[in-house]
């Protein structure tokens, strides 16, 4: 049995300003997500999960749909967001500094 590649591709891209797991980056429209499905492909991965927000799926499938058709992909939705109880506390971290 191959190995599933996992690609956790639900980021906003609140920084970049759009989402860049779909961005042209290369030739012919490639993306990054294409380059790194390639790079598993070679390295005997058999399927591809992408873990993506339920409001961006039409857009990844509007990009992936024709690309991938050897390949199985399934799309696995991250619904909810991260209690900032999770989120460790910056400061203490750097309280032994003198800034």
């Amino acid at each position: 049995m191959k190995p599933t590649l996992l690609i956790l591709a639900a980021g906003m891209g609140s920084r970049y300003g759009g989402l860049k797991q779909i961005d042209s980056v290369g030739v012919n429209g490639a993306t990054i997500l294409d380059y790194s499905v390639y790079d598993a492909l070679r390295a005997g991965f058999g399927k591809v999960v992408l873990l993506i927000r339920k409001s961006i799926e039409a857009d990844f499938k509007a990009v992936f749909a024709d690309r991938f058709k050897n390949l199985p992909v399934e799309y696995v939705f991250q619904e909810n967001e991260m209690s900032k109880r999770f989120f460790l506390q910056c400061d203490r971290f750097f309280q032994h500094l003198k800034l």
